[in-house]
């Protein structure tokens, strides 16, 4: 064997035999007694899939499915316990498959060269070509690295790199193995995917399934010009000892990083990156698609070094907006976007800050974004004001598109205007209300069930709030035909009316009569009731429930806060026996700020009618002019997996934390239940209850009936961005609408401040003058305004300013 410093490799010939070449690159790949999943995912009955220690046996198993379907294999340790699911053998119709959880350590680092062609086709012989080309490119770079113990293989499309490694899996560890892997997939990408060529940057996952070696790639039809090939294993490193750590965070630190600037005052506008290139001339080849919805460029020639000729120098827009820039060169390490824009443009940064098209300079204390975030990001929700303060965009975390809710959404993503945020939370509160009330987690004597109450908060049409729920709605109406015709409503306007909706039967005592007498009682049914307690809600105009929920003798917000509760619903007269028990009820709404804020008055805050709903910040996410559906070749295998996470949720009763998810939920619990002022404390108080509810149903859909920390993480990560979204929404106001708009306009008049008389005049002369010294005096109590008596000669003038 050779040191891990050499590049010494030795050429696998061709096998022959496929299972002998199946079996011979498993135990390449595997120690002995190591157990793999094999799955066939996309045959006509459903998915197949086996568990095998025995790699001759699995090479049999595979072989009639050879050249007829695409057969993957799990590429990392798994729990050994697994193996009794189907203990080499083939199971059709799995119902469990492996999760990133089951996975025990991580033995290679996945790198697959993916030509670019349309979906479902096998590539020509120019494409498969030019895909080997480019991982031979990228093994010669690992080298320059340090990064030897490697594989390179044929995936039968295009080509693969496997990195020999040995990093723990386990709760402890697991989010900081998947990051690193993640970077380094990242820095490859960022190296050498271009429009010929992509690298894949989903295969970062614990659970990555892979194409099995020795068996054909069967993409579409085999054609003469685009055939199917064998995938197989070419060559082998004389050292496959796991490559060190150090190394790894070496190969990681070339990914681009997507800075995150947290900035005071008003948004600069957007930084329009095409127009900039084109403006200095510079020699680049792209826009490239880069990780869903960005894009990037790739310089001919190095901006920082023109010796530098192997286009290893990049940039970079995220989907956020966010803006990188770098090269692969050590010589230019720690180069970055604002270096790549002094050196195109001296002095350009300077003028940026003083004539951003806004109103006017910024103040020396303003940190200076990396001309990354779009117009929308920077400038929120402004009131169009000189003096209101814009906080960024929320964000949303990762963690929060854990397993199969983050598929869905990764897969919608590329094929939909709609904000990601607004697909997942849809997929969400769809899944929880379609599998019924059963599963459920206790808090002492109170059952939280998988139903949530979101509304989405954006721009009218633009902000494409009904398409985000255009294609989960498809998705359901596959999983559960029945709950997606009958069980999916609109039109919410009464108690009453909501009420009947999942009302129980009813019987009343009718009277039994011979001859004009009554000679006794029989108990008749009057009304069937509906049997199926389930409900979904998707009001496109929320404003309209909280218009009627405000009037008085509407019975709508108290009988929405009893089906979030309890779902035991009844209206507070004696004259309408309707009545509900159990009914499990979801919302799905969408507003504008401006309608929310001025329908959402002081009584909504104090009875609790706001606190049960998700207030969630969306927007347009990208333009696709064309438009178009998912394809239902990418759709299907999801819902074969959805609707089995139905059927399993169905049968789950209590939902309880493991030990770990415990640990962690004693960490955040003081910060989620500690109280904030205002309008904002009031919309977020129930952030434990929401959170709780958001981890049973990312634990269901793992099929799981325990709640591990990486569900609880992922519903953590949704609440962030939930909270933060509520921030830009109620953070200024104080649900006092009088106090609110003299704060609003005292703001507004920045220096000036406003006097009594302005107040006064403020409000048309028709607030009583105890009224506007109420919502005065609350000011000062919270040391939002200041006072200052100025003498006149006369009686002393109080004017007020912000404080």
């Amino acid at each position: 064997m050779m040191g891990a410093g050499t590049h010494e490799r030795h050429t696998i010939g061709a096998h022959v035999d496929p299972a002998s070449a199946v079996s011979s690159a498993l135990r390449t790949l595997f120690p002995s007694g190591a157990v793999i999943e094999v799955r066939m995912p996309d045959l006509p009955y459903g998915t197949t899939s086996g568990y095998f220690d025995d790699f001759s046996a699995l090479a049999v198993a595979v072989a009639p499915f050879d050249g007829q379907a695409n057969i993957y294999f799990t590429l990392n340790e798994i729990d050994p316990r697994l193996i009794a699911r189907a203990n080499n053998r083939l199971r059709e119709r799995a119902k469990n498959t492996t999760a990133d959880g089951d996975v025990i350590r991580r033995l290679w680092l996945p790198l697959d060269f993916d030509p670019m062609r349309p979906a479902g086709v096998s590539s020509t012989e120019e494409e498969h070509e030019a895909a080997m080309t480019k991982a031979r490119a990228c093994l010669l770079w690992l080298h320059t690295i340090g990064i030897t113990n490697t594989i390179l293989a044929d995936s039968g499309n295009g080509a693969h790199l496997l990195i020999a490694i040995d990093l723990a899996n386990d709760k402890k560890h697991a989010a900081v193995t998947t990051n690193i892997v993640k970077r380094c997939i990242e820095a490859v990408a960022c190296r050498f995917a271009d429009d010929l060529v992509g690298v894949d940057l989903t295969v970062f996952n614990a659970a990555r399934i892979w194409k099995l070696y020795g068996t054909c790639a069967a993409k579409g039809d085999s054609t003469s010009k685009q055939p199917h090939r064998r995938a197989q294993i070419l060559e082998v490193a004389d050292d496959l000892s796991p490559t060190p750590l150090a190394l790894l965070e070496k190969l990681a630190a070339f990914a681009p990083i997507e800075q995150k600037h947290k900035y005071r005052g008003r948004g600069y506008g957007t930084f329009d990156l095409s127009s900039w290139l084109a403006q200095h001339h510079l020699d680049v080849r792209g826009p490239f698609p880069w990780n869903g919805n960005g894009e990037k460029w790739i310089f001919s020639v190095c901006p920082w070094n023109e010796a530098h000729t192997n286009k290893s120098a990049y940039l970079i827009r995220f989907s956020s907006g966010a803006i990188a820039a770098g090269c692969h060169h050590n010589g230019c390490a720690g180069k970055k976007w604002h270096d790549l824009r002094d050196t195109i443009e001296p002095g350009g940064r300077e003028w940026w800050n003083k004539n951003d098209g806004q109103t006017g300079a910024r103040s020396s204390e303003w940190e200076w974004p990396s001309a990354d975030e779009s117009e929308e990001a920077a400038s929120g929700f402004q009131s169009g004001t000189s003096h209101e303060y814009a906080p960024e965009w929320p964000q949303l975390d990762e963690t929060a598109l854990y397993g199969l809710a983050g598929e869905v959404v990764k897969t919608i993503d590329p094929f939909t205007e709609a904000d990601p945020v607004a697909v997942l939370l849809n997929i969400l509160s769809a899944l929880g209300n379609c599998i019924n009330a059963s599963a459920h987690a206790r808090v002492q004597h109170d059952n939280h069930p998988a139903r949530l109450f979101v509304v989405q908060v954006g721009d009218t049409s633009k902000g494409r709030k009904g398409t985000g729920w255009s294609t989960p709605r498809y998705i359901f109406s596959l999983c559960d035909p029945d709950w997606s015709k009958s069980r999916v409503k609109s039109g919410l306007s009464s108690g009453e009316g909501l009420i009947y909706n999942v009302r129980d039967e009813r019987y009343e005592q009718h009277p039994i009569k011979e001859k004009g007498r009554v000679v006794g009682y029989e108990t008749v049914r009057v009304d069937e009731g509906e049997s199926d307690k389930r409900l979904l809600i998707v009001e496109p105009e929320f404003a309209s429930v909280l218009t009627v929920a405000n009037r008085d003798g509407n019975t709508l917000s108290e009988t929405v806060r009893q089906a979030w509760d309890t779902g035991n619903l009844s209206p507070l007269t004696k004259s309408n026996p309707i009545k509900a028990t159990n009914a499990h009820i979801s919302i799905i709404g969408h507003i504008t700020r401006q309608e929310l804020l001025a329908r959402l008055d002081d009584t909504a805050k104090a009875n609790g009618f706001a606190n049960r709903f998700f207030w969630v910040l969306v927007r347009r996410s990208k333009e696709l002019p064309e438009g178009g559906a998912v394809p239902d070749e990418l759709l299907l295998p999801l819902v074969e997996r959805l609707t089995e996470v139905i059927t399993f949720s169905r049968t789950v009763s209590e939902v309880k934390r493991d030990d770990d998810a415990k640990a962690l939920w004693a960490e955040v619990y003081h910060e989620l239940s500690e109280g904030k002022p205002g309008l904002l404390g009031a919309v977020l108080s129930r952030a434990e209850a929401q959170v709780l509810r958001l981890s049973v149903i990312y634990a269901l859909l793992d099929k799981s009936n325990v709640v591990k920390v990486e569900h609880l993480s992922a519903a953590l990560a949704v609440w962030e961005y939930c909270e933060r979204s509520a921030v830009l929404i109620f953070g200024q106001r104080l649900g006092d609408p009088t106090a609110d708009r003299i704060l609003e306009s005292i703001r507004n008049a920045g220096g000036a401040g406003m006097s009594e008389n302005d107040i006064y005049e403020l409000f048309g002369k028709h607030k009583s003058a105890n009224e506007r010294t109420r919502a005065v005096n609350l000011l000062l109590s919270l040391g939002l305004i200041k006072a200052e008596k100025q003498e006149t000669g006369g009686r002393p003038r109080t004017t007020y300013s912000a404080a």
